[in-house]
């Protein structure tokens, strides 16, 4: 042990820690009591709570993409000749639908 840690042990054998107050318990107690109710979390899924319409919009886009690409037997089934995104792809580069 160096110098300073010989002081330290004996600065902590002297120092004693505060008592609580005879009533602690009760303060703590009613503290918790009075404090008010943590809402509960729910995730992700609170986003969509307040607005059910949100999550029926999603629900929809997310069919639409499923139907869009498993009905296509055709590699790269979202940009073939006849789907709506070659055709968004060609007005927006400029091209005709």
């Amino acid at each position: 042990m160096t110098m300073n840690d010989q002081e330290l042990s004996a600065l902590l054998r002297t120092w004693r820690a505060p008592e609580p107050s005879p009533t602690f318990e009760q303060d703590v107690l009613r503290r918790v009591r009075l404090a008010p109710a943590a809402p509960a979390r729910m995730g992700w899924l609170a986003w969509f709570a307040p607005a059910p319409i949100w999550s029926a919009i999603a629900a929809a886009v997310v069919a639409g993409l499923i139907a869009g690409v498993v009905s296509k037997p055709v590699p790269h089934a979202l940009l073939a000749d006849d789907s709506v995104s070659r055709s968004y792809v060609r007005i927006v580069t400029g091209g005709s639908p």
